[in-house]
């Protein structure tokens, strides 16, 4: 008796209608969304092949463009050897269309944003106001000049002593916080405005009541700490408190008062059996 295997049908994908579409439809301009290794590239290669096969556009006419040189030049191999596929495989009219093109392939700008749109001022420089010998600007070199830009910035406030940099000091903050944000702002040029909700300040007053009373404990114990410690990390962090809120004006100043509370590390390292009073107190020590 013999056995035979039923052959598997051919299983298509949920969105073979769609991606259908994108090769048939060329008179549809179309968004399509998907993510990483979906299919993107396949069928905006099939679709330049498409539209030249049936005559809606010429190599000279056409474009692609991507974000990164990478999948602009992977693109390009792929447009070429696809068009060659097409161009054997296919007869009369239309495959004349893509036997020419495939022979002025290069012909066909493939490429990222930024080149193409060079490529268009280069083209009309008068009417857009530009250097003819403008060049594209590297990454890299963006980076540079706009960090260049924000510590120029930086300087400018300190030499005229801008009242930017009390603000900011009342706030607890720094100028140089803020280069991550610039450079994140540069990024979107067209944002006027960042809107934040406001944020009310809650009453702080226990706060500062308890850290004053934690202080005086620290302050006390402190004078009874061993000169050997070993790795203990607590008792100098107690120090390290007492002597910042002798200079923080924490009573009264909000951004002091976080200075000194951001001091309290809960993962420091102790080593309960150096501490004065024995393991005990070290273990209840750590548990504040």
């Amino acid at each position: 008796m013999e056995l035979f295997e039923p052959q598997a049908e051919s299983v298509l994908p949920r969105d073979h209608r769609q991606r259908q579409r994108i090769v048939e439809q060329l008179d549809t301009n179309m968004l399509v969304e998907a993510a990483a290794g979906t299919g993107k590239t396949s069928s905006i290669v099939s679709r330049m092949v498409a539209l030249i096969r049936d005559g809606l556009c010429t190599i000279e006419t056409m474009a692609a463009v991507t974000f990164t040189r990478k999948a602009a030049a992977e693109l390009r191999e792929r447009f070429r050897t696809e068009l060659q596929a097409a161009a054997n495989s296919t007869g009369g009219a239309a495959g004349q269309k893509l036997v020419l093109a495939s022979g002025r392939v290069e012909r066909c700008f493939i490429g990222t944003i930024h080149a193409f749109c060079a490529r268009l001022l280069r083209e009309r420089p008068i009417e857009a106001g530009v250097d003819l010998a403008f060049q594209e600007m590297e990454p890299e070199e963006d980076t540079r000049l706009r960090k260049l830009a924000w510590e120029e910035y930086i300087s400018s406030l300190f030499a005229r002593e801008d009242t930017v940099l009390i603000e900011l000091g009342e706030l607890g903050l720094q100028i140089g916080q803020l280069s991550d944000a610039f450079l994140t702002f540069a990024d979107y040029p067209d944002v006027q405005e960042w809107p934040a909700p406001p944020v009310e300040m809650g009453d702080l007053n226990p706060v500062r009541q308890a850290l004053a009373s934690y202080v005086g404990h620290m302050r006390d114990l402190a004078t009874t700490f061993p000169m050997d410690r070993g790795n203990d990390r607590l008792m100098g962090e107690y120090e390290r408190i007492v002597r910042m809120s002798r200079h923080r004006d924490y009573r009264h100043r909000d951004a002091e008062l976080m200075q000194i509370l951001e001091r309290f590390n809960p993962k420091l390292v102790v080593i309960q059996r150096n501490w004065p009073q024995g393991a005990e107190q070290g273990k209840r020590e750590q548990e504040r």
